[in-house]
């Protein structure tokens, strides 16, 4: 299990987790909130946003990464709006 916290990202911040699916082997998944403030860590934060990685990665970090990409489209989404 890893996580972090990226940002500020035009304004916004991204708090990600990855877990590992045991049953699935070496096989991980990730989320993504999506917060207006830097929160202290991935459980406490306040999103107004929640991703999760399309598909399951081969590693923590690579779900992650997924994660994040989902949040950063919707960030860009928000700044330019349609």
């Amino acid at each position: 299990m890893i996580e972090r916290i990226l940002g500020p990202i035009s304004g916004y911040y991204i708090a990600s987790y990855a877990c590992e699916m045991g049953e699935l082997g070496e096989q991980y998944l990730g989320f993504a909130k999506l917060c207006r403030v830097r929160p202290e860590d991935y459980w406490q934060a306040s999103a107004c946003a929640k991703f999760s990685c399309e598909e399951l990665a081969e590693s923590a970090e690579r779900a992650l990464q997924s994660a994040e990409r989902r949040a950063r489209m919707q960030i860009a989404n928000l700044d330019h709006p349609a």
